[in-house]
């Protein structure tokens, strides 16, 4: 898989053993850029791939070279550098997920793991700690999922396991039953202990909140509350911290894949690529608003103003797969709004993964007919996807 992924980014006939020497190549075996890109980068003497990982004038290489192809180029050659030096991103992303027992912990991982099969039962609970391995567009993701029982927690926080368990995080996913009130108390504490660890650490990595089981059956108020109370005392601990905060509830599987596609974006090396390459063809197509899904549900990448129908629509297509919503002869599906404007959902395949772009068009019927946009982009996208 390293081999194959180096091969996707540079134009070798086979790939070293010592990974290192691809770094003393020149920049023009990089694909997805041009003959005069690289020749103002040669101008500004950057002529090896390592020159690229550590750019000295970056504002004044952008004058003269088109700022994604540039940023495109610099992941390339950091990639390369991560395979040469076994570094975090070839051994996979770390995602821990924590809570209090009984906060949905492993319900939410299964659901996500396993989207189309998982229903949730009577899990048992997570006795210490848990791992799982997935891949996160193309990049491998080691998750932990932190039983949170009282025996377990204290184990985790000790000054001689802290370290191990929370060192080298991309990702903290942190669980509160919102339904659990009496237990807001015990979860803060068990938070600012963890936060502490961090900042011991010297780590501030991305943190997700999942206001978890904010479910039909709860009351409206008691979760606009709930979750006003939640927030702020949240924010007050994770001070220093960029945080995010989601209501969740396995009753409407799309909150989690909403809530967890923000947090996995943040770790993905490729996400401003990917944004970048929306962006350009969100002008191009005259979109509102273009979002890019990986066969799970997990948005890679959006531009644009988020349109929420349009997110829901897409996640329940891509989950509903196996009914047939999206047959294979069809190139793409189209919703009709009343207002005259249009949702479309076009799927392409990276390195046999299926992946979906979803886009929202205006008054222009034209889209009905022209060939799949997805298609157009396919080149840019896919050595970023396999």
């Amino acid at each position: 898989m390293t081999s194959a992924k180096i091969l996707s980014l540079v134009n070798v006939s086979t790939v070293p053993k010592d990974v290192q020497q691809l770094l003393e190549e020149p920049i023009t075996i990089i694909k997805g850029a041009e003959e005069k890109d690289f020749q103002a980068l040669q101008q500004a003497g950057i002529n090896k791939i390592k020159d690229l990982i550590q750019i000295q004038d970056a504002e004044k290489v952008q004058k003269s070279i088109d700022s994604l192809t540039l940023e495109k180029l610099v992941t390339t050659a950091r990639i390369i550098d991560a395979i040469a030096q076994k570094k975090e991103e070839v051994a996979g992303k770390k995602v821990i997920v924590a809570g209090l027992d009984s906060a949905g912990k492993t319900t939410i991982i299964n659901t996500i793991l396993d989207p189309l099969n998982y229903k949730p039962g009577d899990e048992k609970p997570t006795k210490g700690i848990n791992y799982e391995k997935f891949n996160l567009f193309g990049f491998k993701v080691n998750l932990w999922d932190l039983g949170g029982q009282q025996i377990y927690r204290s184990d985790y926080l000790t000054e001689k396991n802290s370290d191990r368990h929370f060192g080298f995080t991309g990702l903290f996913i942190y669980v509160i039953d919102i339904q659990a009130p009496k237990r807001f108390q015990e979860s803060y504490d068990y938070l600012n202990r963890i936060a502490a660890i961090y900042k011991h650490l010297d780590e501030t990595p991305y943190c997700l909140i999942l206001l978890h089981k904010s479910d039909p059956s709860l009351k409206p108020k008691d979760i606009e509350t709930r979750t006003t109370e939640l927030t702020k005392e949240i924010k007050k601990i994770l001070s220093g911290f960029l945080v995010s905060f989601y209501n969740t509830s396995v009753f409407e599987r799309g909150s989690l894949f909403l809530a967890l596609s923000k947090g996995l974006r943040e770790i993905s090396v490729v996400k401003s690529i990917l944004s970048g390459i929306l962006n350009l063809f969100q002008e191009k197509i005259k979109s509102n608003y273009i979002s890019l899904y990986d066969k799970t549900g997990i948005c890679a990448a959006e531009a644009g103003e988020v349109y929420e129908l349009l997110k829901t629509f897409t996640i329940n297509v891509i989950l509903s797969e196996e009914l047939g919503i999206f047959p294979p002869e069809a190139s793409k599906l189209i919703l009709a709004l009343k207002n005259g404007e249009f949702c479309i959902i076009e799927k392409i395949e990276a390195d046999k993964e299926q992946f979906y772009l979803a886009w929202k068009g205006g008054e222009n019927p034209e889209v009905l007919i022209h060939p799949p946009i997805i298609k157009e982009m396919e080149p840019w996208i896919v050595n970023f996807l396999q």
